[in-house]
């Protein structure tokens, strides 16, 4: 029984070698992702402090530019375009290069 157990590789040292084996991209886009929770947070619990309506009015914002973007850009996903579509109709977009 013991032999059995011996030639089972060590799961920690297993572990280390699939997390070795994980690109470094993938860390520094889970890195952004945890700094950016935390400063949207703090953002967030700063202007609750100022006012109770000053971060509905900030995520407001930022919805709205996001839009204009997404419609100016074209960059929307596939599931959005009839949406954006008629949102096109009304707000300005990139002219197409020819």
């Amino acid at each position: 029984m013991s032999a059995q157990v011996a030639d089972k590789p060590n799961n920690l040292e297993h572990a280390w070698q699939k997390l070795q084996d994980v690109p470094v991209s993938f860390w520094l886009t889970l890195l952004g992702v945890v700094v950016g929770i935390f400063v949207i947070v703090r953002v967030w619990r700063a202007l609750k402090d100022f006012n109770d309506f000053a971060p509905y009015i900030a995520l407001l914002a930022v919805l709205a530019l996001g839009t204009l973007y997404v419609v100016y850009e074209r960059k929307e996903p596939a599931f959005l375009s009839p949406f954006v579509d008629s949102l096109a109709q009304f707000l300005p977009t990139r002219p197409v290069e020819k």
